[in-house]
């Protein structure tokens, strides 16, 4: 495998203010085909170009019934728009871009239906390098989230490039916009050639450099300090997850050592929790942008978690309606998290042992393996019992 040149970061990045902010010096993969590499460009007739394809997706999405000012819907469609003409340089096809609305639409609806469902986000972190900042300026045009991370007193690989994501009621969304983000260009790649020809063959994340990926949820009917008192809970089955889906590079190169956190911070409101007292979100901040596993775990995280959420309002009496059979499934989970978890020697608690856990993982491969097929296992059972209910009515 061969990668594509790499390139040097600036030595500091200025900030909106007139400041510096001092870099550490990193190469970092970046793709032939990256679309920033005509985004990056800071002239005049780079920035026409972009300015006016941003302006042609912004009209485009306001054309399409219910989109409003926070709906990732709206996000994805016109980074979808952009990357279509910048990227592929290709006209908007109306008549496919309502027929592509409508699919979103639908496949929202079905998990908007679902009442006690979290709500999920997510926040992707990314090396700084040159283009960032042109970026910075398109992402922010399109109603994405952007901001810069220099946590921890400026160590190695702390400044980082994070986009955030409005919520959305179903997985895919999520998983359709970190798709167009890696196709519009921020994420280092790497391209594997054919050893017949000798020819690229296609491009692929670097895992060399694990890229940094949290997923937000809000789940409804569950309060702040319920989800303190249980944060056991919420641990475990996260721990389950983080080992199914992310590497041990991953893992040993967290900036921290908490795995999941509960804030009260940042909630945007949904339809579920309008007039009521909003609950807190959980953060789970331990997996890693990768490959078409990362799609399914966004599924499987949200359905895992619906099901504590069923098993959360069971024991505070709050129940809604299908809670008590999700409830049953979510206690035979966390029993075989926990089992699992054990035979390992991994603390089932809320702390997170890097160096530990990413040598069991690294000794133990087949870890992972049996994490993701309890988590699909479980998934898969989620969803038996929502064709189930949904039967019944």
């Amino acid at each position: 495998m061969e990668t594509t040149p790499a390139i040097r970061q600036p030595k500091f990045i200025v900030r909106e203010d007139g400041g510096t902010i001092a870099i550490p010096q990193r190469s970092i993969n970046v793709p032939e085909f990256c679309a920033l590499s005509r985004v990056g460009d800071f002239n005049d007739e780079e920035q026409k170009v972009t300015r006016e394809a941003s302006i042609s997706a912004i009209e485009e999405s306001n054309k399409l019934p219910g989109i409003d000012e926070r709906d990732s819907l709206r996000d994805l469609i016109r980074l979808q728009l952009f990357n279509q003409s910048i990227v592929s340089g290709e006209e908007i096809d109306s008549d496919w871009l309502k027929n592509y609305y409508r699919r979103l639409i639908m496949g929202e609806s079905g998990y908007y239906l679902q009442e006690g469902m979290p709500t999920i986000g997510v926040e992707l972190e990314v090396p700084i390098f040159h283009e960032s900042f042109a970026a910075d300026s398109v992402l922010k045009n399109l109603g994405l989230e952007v901001s810069y991370d220099d946590a921890n007193n400026g160590k190695f690989g702390d400044y980082l490039f994070e986009v955030s994501t409005n919520f959305s009621y179903g997985p895919w969304i999520q998983a359709r916009t970190l798709n167009e983000l890696v196709k519009f260009g921020i994420v280092p790649l790497e391209s594997t050639f054919s050893k017949a020809d000798g020819k690229s063959s296609r491009f692929q994340i670097n895992r060399g450099y694990p890229l940094s990926l949290h997923v937000n949820m809000v789940i409804p009917g569950v309060s702040q300090s319920f989800l303190q008192n249980n944060f056991q809970d919420i641990a475990v089955i996260n721990k389950l997850l983080y080992l199914g889906y992310s590497s041990p590079l991953r893992i040993t190169e967290k900036k921290t050592s908490t795995a999941a956190r509960i804030k009260n911070n940042h909630i945007r409101p949904s339809a579920r929790v309008a007039g009521r007292n909003l609950p807190a979100r959980v953060e789970l901040t331990t997996f890693e942008l990768g490959d078409r596993e990362t799609y399914r775990m966004l599924l499987r995280v949200q359905r895992l978690f619906d099901l504590f959420g069923s098993s959360a309002r069971v024991r505070c009496n709050r129940r809604i309606e299908g809670d008590d059979q999700k409830h049953r499934l979510f206690e035979g989970l966390l029993y075989r998290a926990h089992k699992t978890l054990e035979k390992y020697g991994i603390s089932p608690d809320y702390s997170l042992d890097k160096e530990f856990e990413a040598q069991v993982l690294t000794d133990n491969p087949e870890l992972s393996a049996k994490a993701r097929q309890l988590s699909g296992e479980y998934s898969q059972r989620w969803y038996a019992n929502y064709r189930e209910s949904k039967n019944q009515n």
